[in-house]
This record gives structure tokens, C-alpha cells and sequence, in this order.
């Protein structure tokens, strides 16, 4: 009976806090079309991670073909998500989270956190996992691949502790992420707010196990650090984006650095790259986006001749609104690699895509 009770008391708790919750759920189903002329090395097989030279051969024992024509569909790019709100207090205190998926390789979690904001005193504290502080924005590409390797590194969401405190209208935050061995990574971000927002952020991380000496090892992982500006603006009819980074080792903190290819985890790989993009707003239904991207790397290690050296990319496309909850849009996009033997590779993308959102 006692189990009963305490059973029915959490049942009503639930209940009563449920009801107190604003949640709304969100999501959309997309369909793309791709076709290509060339090839390209990824662990997913629309990436942008390396264009490969039209020449024979074989690259990671696999062979290089030739330029040729390439049809892909999917609809994995579909996502589903959830907002949650309450308010303690009287307002001092409100808790909003948010979980979301997509369904890119099976189902995977972008997002999963609860923020406690504090309102009158501008502070908010995060918990659970979200884009990084570190280069957080994404080209406004259709590509879900969003320019990785070819000058945006956050495309990943990452577990995190985060403070924000806002003052006047700048918001300084500092975050620490777990990675698995004995110091955390440190990453910080200051910028304006308002349509106009402009930034800078870092990071620094450090691989090796505190009270452990390396004299009778070759090998002492180098520490890892970038620095990075953004901007973000909404100016009219005209949105501008972007953001430049630079950084050691960026590799061992963050996914989708070309310094993957550089000759080995030891060495203090450093590369510079950032992506911009503007926006017109031509009508309510109809946005058109130009950008580019690029990194390349500022050392002389490689994997090998068949190393790269540097990515670039630009896209174009146009997106118009069927209705208010479905986008029909076109995107044409092209991506070039240079390697260490002085090869080069391209390849051209044609990319269509439905979008229909809840």
C-alpha cells in the first residue's frame, strides 16, 4: 500500500508539472535529390571532405574513378525536436530545453539540454548538449554537410557546461567539455546581441594525463587551441554570415578540420580557413544565399603526396516558400582540393530539396 501511495503521488507531480510546462513539439521531413560529376572522399556519401583527382589508382585502398555522372536520393535529413518552458518564481527563474534528432545515420541526438535563466540579473546556466562556443554558426547552405572541411568546423553538437551572463549588450560565456582525459576543454565566447551580432571565441585543450612525464616517449600530444570571429547580421533585406578561424591541433578538439590529413597526431598541425555568406531576401517566399569557404594548412606535414593542402568551396542557391510550411529549393555547389603532389580535384553538385516543417 505504501508503494501504492508513493506511486500515485508521483504519478500526480508529473502530472501537475506537466501541465505547468509550455512544450512544443517541432520537426520537419525533407526529400533531396543530388547529382554530382565527380568523387569524393566521405564517411557519409554526400560529405565534402577531399575532392578526388579524375586520374587511376587507389587512395585508403579503394579506387580513384573517373569524372562521371552520379545520382543520389534520401530523405534521412528529416529532423524531430521538442521545446520545453517553465517558469519558478514569479519569472526569476525560467528553465527552457530542448531535445532534438535526426535521422543522417539511424537516429542520432543534436541537441539534449535544460537552461536555468535568471533574467534579472542576466545570467543563464546550461547543462546537456548543444553547439559549441567555438565557431558556432553554419553557412546557409542546403547541403546538410554545411561547407565541413572547406571552412566551418561546427557542425557537431557536443556535451557541455555553459555560463552566460549578458551585460548591457554583450554577452560574455564560458564553457567546459569533457573529452575523456584529465583536463577538460576550455572554450570561451564574447559578442554584441541585437540584429547585428559580431564575435570572437577560443578554446584551448590539453591531451596529455596530469603527473605523467613524457621524457622516455617520442610521443607528447601537442595542446590544442583555436581563436575565431563571427558575424551575424540581419540588415534589411540582406543577411551577412560568416566566420574565420585559426588554430593548432584543431583536429584532436573539433570535427572537420583538414588538419585530419596532416602527417601525424603528434604533429602541431596549423591551419586558417573561415566561410562567408550573403543573403537576400528577394519576398516573403523567395531567399536567395551566396557563400564560399576554405581552409588550408600553414605547415609542411602531410599525410603523404597524396596529403591535401587545401579545400575550397562555393554555393549558390535559391529557396521559395510552396507554402507556409513547405520550401522547394535549389542549390548548385562546387568544391576543389589541392594535394601535395600538386594534383588537384573538383567536382560540381546539383542539389534540390523539399522541406516540409511542423
Amino acid at each position: 500500500m505504501k508503494e501504492f501511495k508513493i506511486a500515485m503521488v508521483s504519478i500526480m507531480l508529473a502530472v501537475a508539472f506537466a501541465s505547468a510546462m509550455d512544450i512544443n513539439p517541432y520537426g520537419f521531413i525533407r526529400f533531396n535529390g543530388v547529382w554530382s560529376d565527380g568523387v569524393r572522399y566521405s564517411s557519409e556519401t554526400d560529405g565534402t571532405f577531399n575532392a578526388f583527382p579524375v586520374d587511376t589508382g587507389s587512395y585508403q585502398n579503394g579506387p580513384i574513378y573517373e569524372r562521371a555522372s552520379r545520382f543520389q536520393f534520401a530523405a534521412n535529413q528529416s529532423t524531430i525536436g521538442v521545446n520545453i518552458s517553465d517558469s519558478i518564481s514569479e519569472g526569476r527563474l525560467i528553465l527552457t530545453g530542448k531535445l532534438e534528432g535526426d535521422f543522417r545515420n539511424y537516429f542520432i541526438m543534436n541537441h539534449g539540454f535544460i537552461n536555468f535563466s535568471f533574467p534579472r540579473i542576466g545570467l543563464n546556466i546550461l547543462l546537456g548538449q548543444t553547439d559549441a562556443l567555438f565557431v558556432p554558426y553554419n553557412p546557409p547552405t542546403v547541403n546538410h554537410r554545411k561547407l565541413v572541411s572547406t571552412g566551418n568546423l561546427g557542425l557537431r553538437q557536443r556535451p557541455q557546461i555553459r555560463l552566460t551572463q549578458k551585460i548591457s549588450s554583450i554577452e560574455v560565456a564560458v564553457a567546459a567539455r569533457e573529452e575523456n582525459v584529465d583536463y577538460p576543454i576550455i572554450e570561451g565566447k564574447i559578442n554584441t546581441t541585437g540584429p547585428i551580432k559580431i564575435g570572437a571565441s577560443a578554446f584551448w585543450h590539453s591531451s596529455k594525463r596530469a603527473g605523467v612525464s613524457y621524457i622516455d616517449y617520442d610521443y607528447d600530444e601537442p595542446d590544442s587551441y583555436g581563436l575565431a570571429a563571427d558575424i551575424f547580421a540581419d540588415i534589411g533585406i540582406v543577411n551577412i554570415s560568416g566566420e574565420f578561424f585559426t588554430g593548432q591541433n584543431i583536429k584532436r578538439y573539433i570535427y572537420g578540420s583538414i588538419q585530419e590529413h596532416s602527417y601525424n597526431s603528434s604533429s602541431k598541425s596549423n591551419s586558417i580557413g573561415g566561410w562567408g555568406a550573403l543573403g537576400f531576401k528577394a519576398s516573403d517566399n523567395l531567399n536567395i544565399n551566396v557563400g564560399a569557404g576554405s581552409e588550408y594548412l600553414l605547415d609542411e606535414y602531410y599525410w603523404s603526396d597524396n596529403g591535401i593542402w587545401l579545400n575550397r568551396a562555393i554555393f549558390a542557391n535559391i529557396n521559395y516558400k510552396l507554402t507556409p510550411n513547405a520550401t522547394l529549393a535549389l542549390e548548385y555547389f562546387r568544391h576543389d582540393t589541392e594535394y601535395n603532389d600538386d594534383r588537384t580535384g573538383s567536382y560540381n553538385r546539383v542539389e534540390t530539396a523539399i522541406t516540409y516543417g511542423f
